[in-house]
């Protein structure tokens, strides 16, 4: 398998991968606001009974919530979608076709040819303007 193989697939599978991390991502992310809220209320509630089971089991699910939705929305805003990976393959496969010397050997002549009727094009709307 080439490089545009591996890139095919890997377009195939992007979006399980990013529906996952998103998923995961918006899990911790409300686990860590409720479990905030909690510990808020909890201090602000209880008085001198902060030591009660709200309080620290709140505590500690800020402090695995928090740092997970962090790391996990990173992975999610750095995962590509499947129309970027396509877009990478489209661009391997146009460096393929530039290095080719086949390709090469076609563009070249119409190269000439696209200018030469430019500019007799050019020459023809001069002398209909000078008419």
């Amino acid at each position: 398998m080439n490089n545009l193989s591996y890139l095919i697939y890997l377009a195939g599978v992007i979006n399980n991968i990013g529906n996952t991390v998103g998923g995961i991502s918006t899990i911790a992310t409300l686990a860590a606001i409720v479990s905030s809220i909690a510990y808020v209320l909890s201090v602000i509630f209880a008085g001198d009974r902060t030591a009660d089971v709200a309080t620290p089991l709140a505590a500690k699910t800020m402090k695995i919530s928090i740092p997970l939705a962090v790391v996990v929305s990173f992975l999610f805003a750095i995962i590509p979608n499947r129309q970027t990976v396509m877009l990478i393959a489209t661009s391997e496969v146009g460096d393929q076709l530039i290095a080719n010397e086949k390709v090469n050997g076609v563009i070249d002549p119409s190269i000439e040819l696209l200018k030469a009727w430019i500019a007799k094009t050019t020459q023809d709307f001069k002398q209909e303007a000078g008419k």
